[in-house]
Formats: C-alpha cells, sequence, structure tokens
C-alpha cells in the first residue's frame, strides 16, 4: 500500500497527475472509476481547467460511477450524476462524454439494474476514485456488506444520513436507497486511490487498515488489493501508522 500525506491542494494535484499519465497513456482505452462527493471535488476542478485549456482531453476516457440515489428528479443538483457534469465535465457536451451511470429512476430500475451490473463486472477500472465514510463504507456498501457483493440496491445507514444532514441535506430529503457497486465490483480494479480528507475519516481509516479485515469496516476489503494509494490529509497520518 502507497500512503500520500499532504494538504488537499497537494492530494488533488496528486489524483490529477495520476489520472491525466493514465488518459495520456491509455486514451479512449482508459476505465475510470468516479467517486464523488467532497474528497475528489478539487481533484475534479483541476481536470476540468485542464480540458479546458487543452491540456487533456476528458472526451477519451470511458468513466463508470459508483452509485446513485434512487427517486431524486432528473435534474436534482444532488443527484451525482448532475454533480459530475457540472465539475469534472463542466461545460462539456454531455453526449461525447462516454460516462455510464447506476440507474435511479424506480419506474425502470428492475429493467436497468442487472444491464448496469453486467457491465461493471465486464469492465473493471483501470483506476477507480475511492472516497470513505465514516463507518468505513466504500461507495454505498454499509457495514455488514460481503467482500464477494456486487452492484445491487442497498439501504442507507443511519449514520451515513446523519452525515449527509451534516453536509446539509434536509432530513427529509434524504433517499433511503442507492444503487451501488459491490465490494466484489470494486476490487477488480487493477489500481484503487483512496483520497480521505479531515479529522471525521479518522476512525474509518484506522478500522480500515490497522485492523483485520472484517465486513464491519467494508473499506478493510483494500488491504488485500495488491495496487491501492490512500491520499490523506495531515491530520489522519496517525491513523495509518
Amino acid at each position: 500500500m502507497d500512503v500520500i500525506i499532504g494538504d488537499e491542494e497537494d492530494l488533488a494535484q496528486e489524483l490529477a497527475r495520476r489520472l491525466c499519465k493514465l488518459i495520456h497513456d491509455r486514451s479512449s482505452s482508459a476505465r475510470i472509476g468516479l467517486a464523488t462527493g467532497r474528497s475528489p471535488r478539487l481533484t475534479y476542478e483541476l481536470l476540468s481547467n485542464l480540458h479546458q485549456d487543452g491540456h487533456i482531453n476528458l472526451h477519451l476516457p470511458q468513466w463508470t460511477m459508483l452509485d446513485e440515489f434512487i427517486g431524486l428528479s432528473e435534474n436534482d443538483t444532488r443527484r451525482f450524476e448532475n454533480e459530475l457534469l457540472a465539475v469534472l465535465f463542466r461545460g462539456m457536451d454531455r453526449e461525447r462524454v462516454h460516462l455510464t451511470v447506476p440507474p435511479s429512476n424506480e419506474t425502470s430500475l428492475e429493467h436497468d439494474l442487472p444491464t448496469f451490473a453486467e457491465f461493471v463486472a465486464k469492465h473493471p477500472a483501470d483506476l477507480q476514485i475511492l472516497g470513505i465514510g465514516r463507518n468505513g463504507h466504500i461507495a454505498f456498501n454499509e457495514p455488514g456488506s460481503s467482500f464477494d457483493s456486487r452492484t445491487r440496491i442497498v439501504e442507507l445507514s443511519e449514520m451515513t444520513k446523519q452525515a449527509m444532514i451534516d453536509n446539509g441535506w434536509s432530513a427529509a430529503d434524504i433517499p433511503n436507497r442507492a444503487v451501488s457497486q459491490g465490494l466484489a465490483d470494486i476490487s477488480a480494479a487493477r489500481e484503487i486511490v483512496l483520497l480521505a480528507l479531515g479529522q471525521s475519516k479518522f476512525d474509518a481509516l484506522t478500522s480500515a487498515f490497522r485492523e483485520p479485515p472484517s465486513t464491519e469496516c467494508p473499506a478493510s476489503i483494500l488491504q488485500s488489493h495488491p495496487r491501492v494509494s490512500v491520499l490523506i490529509t495531515t491530520d489522519l497520518a496517525k491513523a495509518l501508522r
């Protein structure tokens, strides 16, 4: 496991550098798995700026989202797809972005979910970006998720919902369910980069990397992956020592 410690800007620059190299080396064959939320946002802003300035071409790679809430309206800015379109793919023609998204419409979920699950299983990422939840979840694989779990509908835990409230959600607006890639899908990636910012992730990181692997901390599955990099802010350094 490779551990890199720095401030938020340093870590964003490092992750952006790795993504640029992958895009340069693999061009349209590059497969990149996308997390959302606060942790990768600055990285995505950097990549968007590089694209706008002509230094890289974000139209080339094949992008796949990790997860998506079920039941939010199509134009809700809190949907992860809309977040990516507003930040990473800012100003780009959606039709030219090769972005595969989890189904999230309740009326067509039964039909669309197997198609997305099959796609994910057949096309593992060259580089998968991850964040980590306060309870050790990666994507929406909450504590108790099997290490051999596959893409499925999941129920959001109370801790996850509380974290969403802390980040500005109204309790009444929080979805109860999401579609998430499973831990086996995530582990199939050739390389994984986990990005963690801030003291609230300290306990999760400690459980993930300093204690024996357990389904009670889904991120602990990463201990067995051959190519994992953990990018953390200075206040989290002791969690991995």
